[in-house]
């Protein structure tokens, strides 16, 4: 045998041997996401709506004021001006927050407002 035939040889169980790697990864990936899927949820939101979004106390550098009993883990309620994206929406902020104005849908809980006792909501 030539040495080309062997070099081809070689080049052609490689290539088998991708081709059996690229579809086990597919395969892990699908099943995967099948799991993945289970838990989440699709949530979408209108330009104008209200939201919340979480806060943490101890890492937060985050001076709104008084959010109420949410003020551990929610800050609230703004208004939501844009879509980026699928997934990401733009916020209006007070002008002395000091932190990025776009939040991923994962981190946005709606506003209710409770017009009978005039209180405010977030539905999880």
């Amino acid at each position: 045998m030539s040495k080309v035939l062997i070099v081809l040889y070689m080049l052609e169980d490689i290539e088998y041997k991708m081709q059996v790697i690229n579809k086990n990864l597919k395969a892990t990936h699908d099943r995967k996401k099948i799991y993945a899927d289970l838990n989440r949820e699709f949530r979408e939101f209108q330009v104008g709506e209200h939201v919340y979004f979480p806060i943490k106390p101890n890492k937060s550098s985050l001076r709104i004021g008084s959010c109420a009993k949410l003020a551990l883990w929610y800050c609230g309620h703004f208004e939501i001006l844009e879509m980026i994206g699928l997934v990401a929406y733009r916020l209006s902020m007070p002008p002395k927050v000091k932190f990025q104005d776009v939040f991923h849908v994962s981190l946005l809980k709606i506003y209710v407002k409770d017009v009978d006792r005039d209180t405010d909501w977030f539905v999880l």
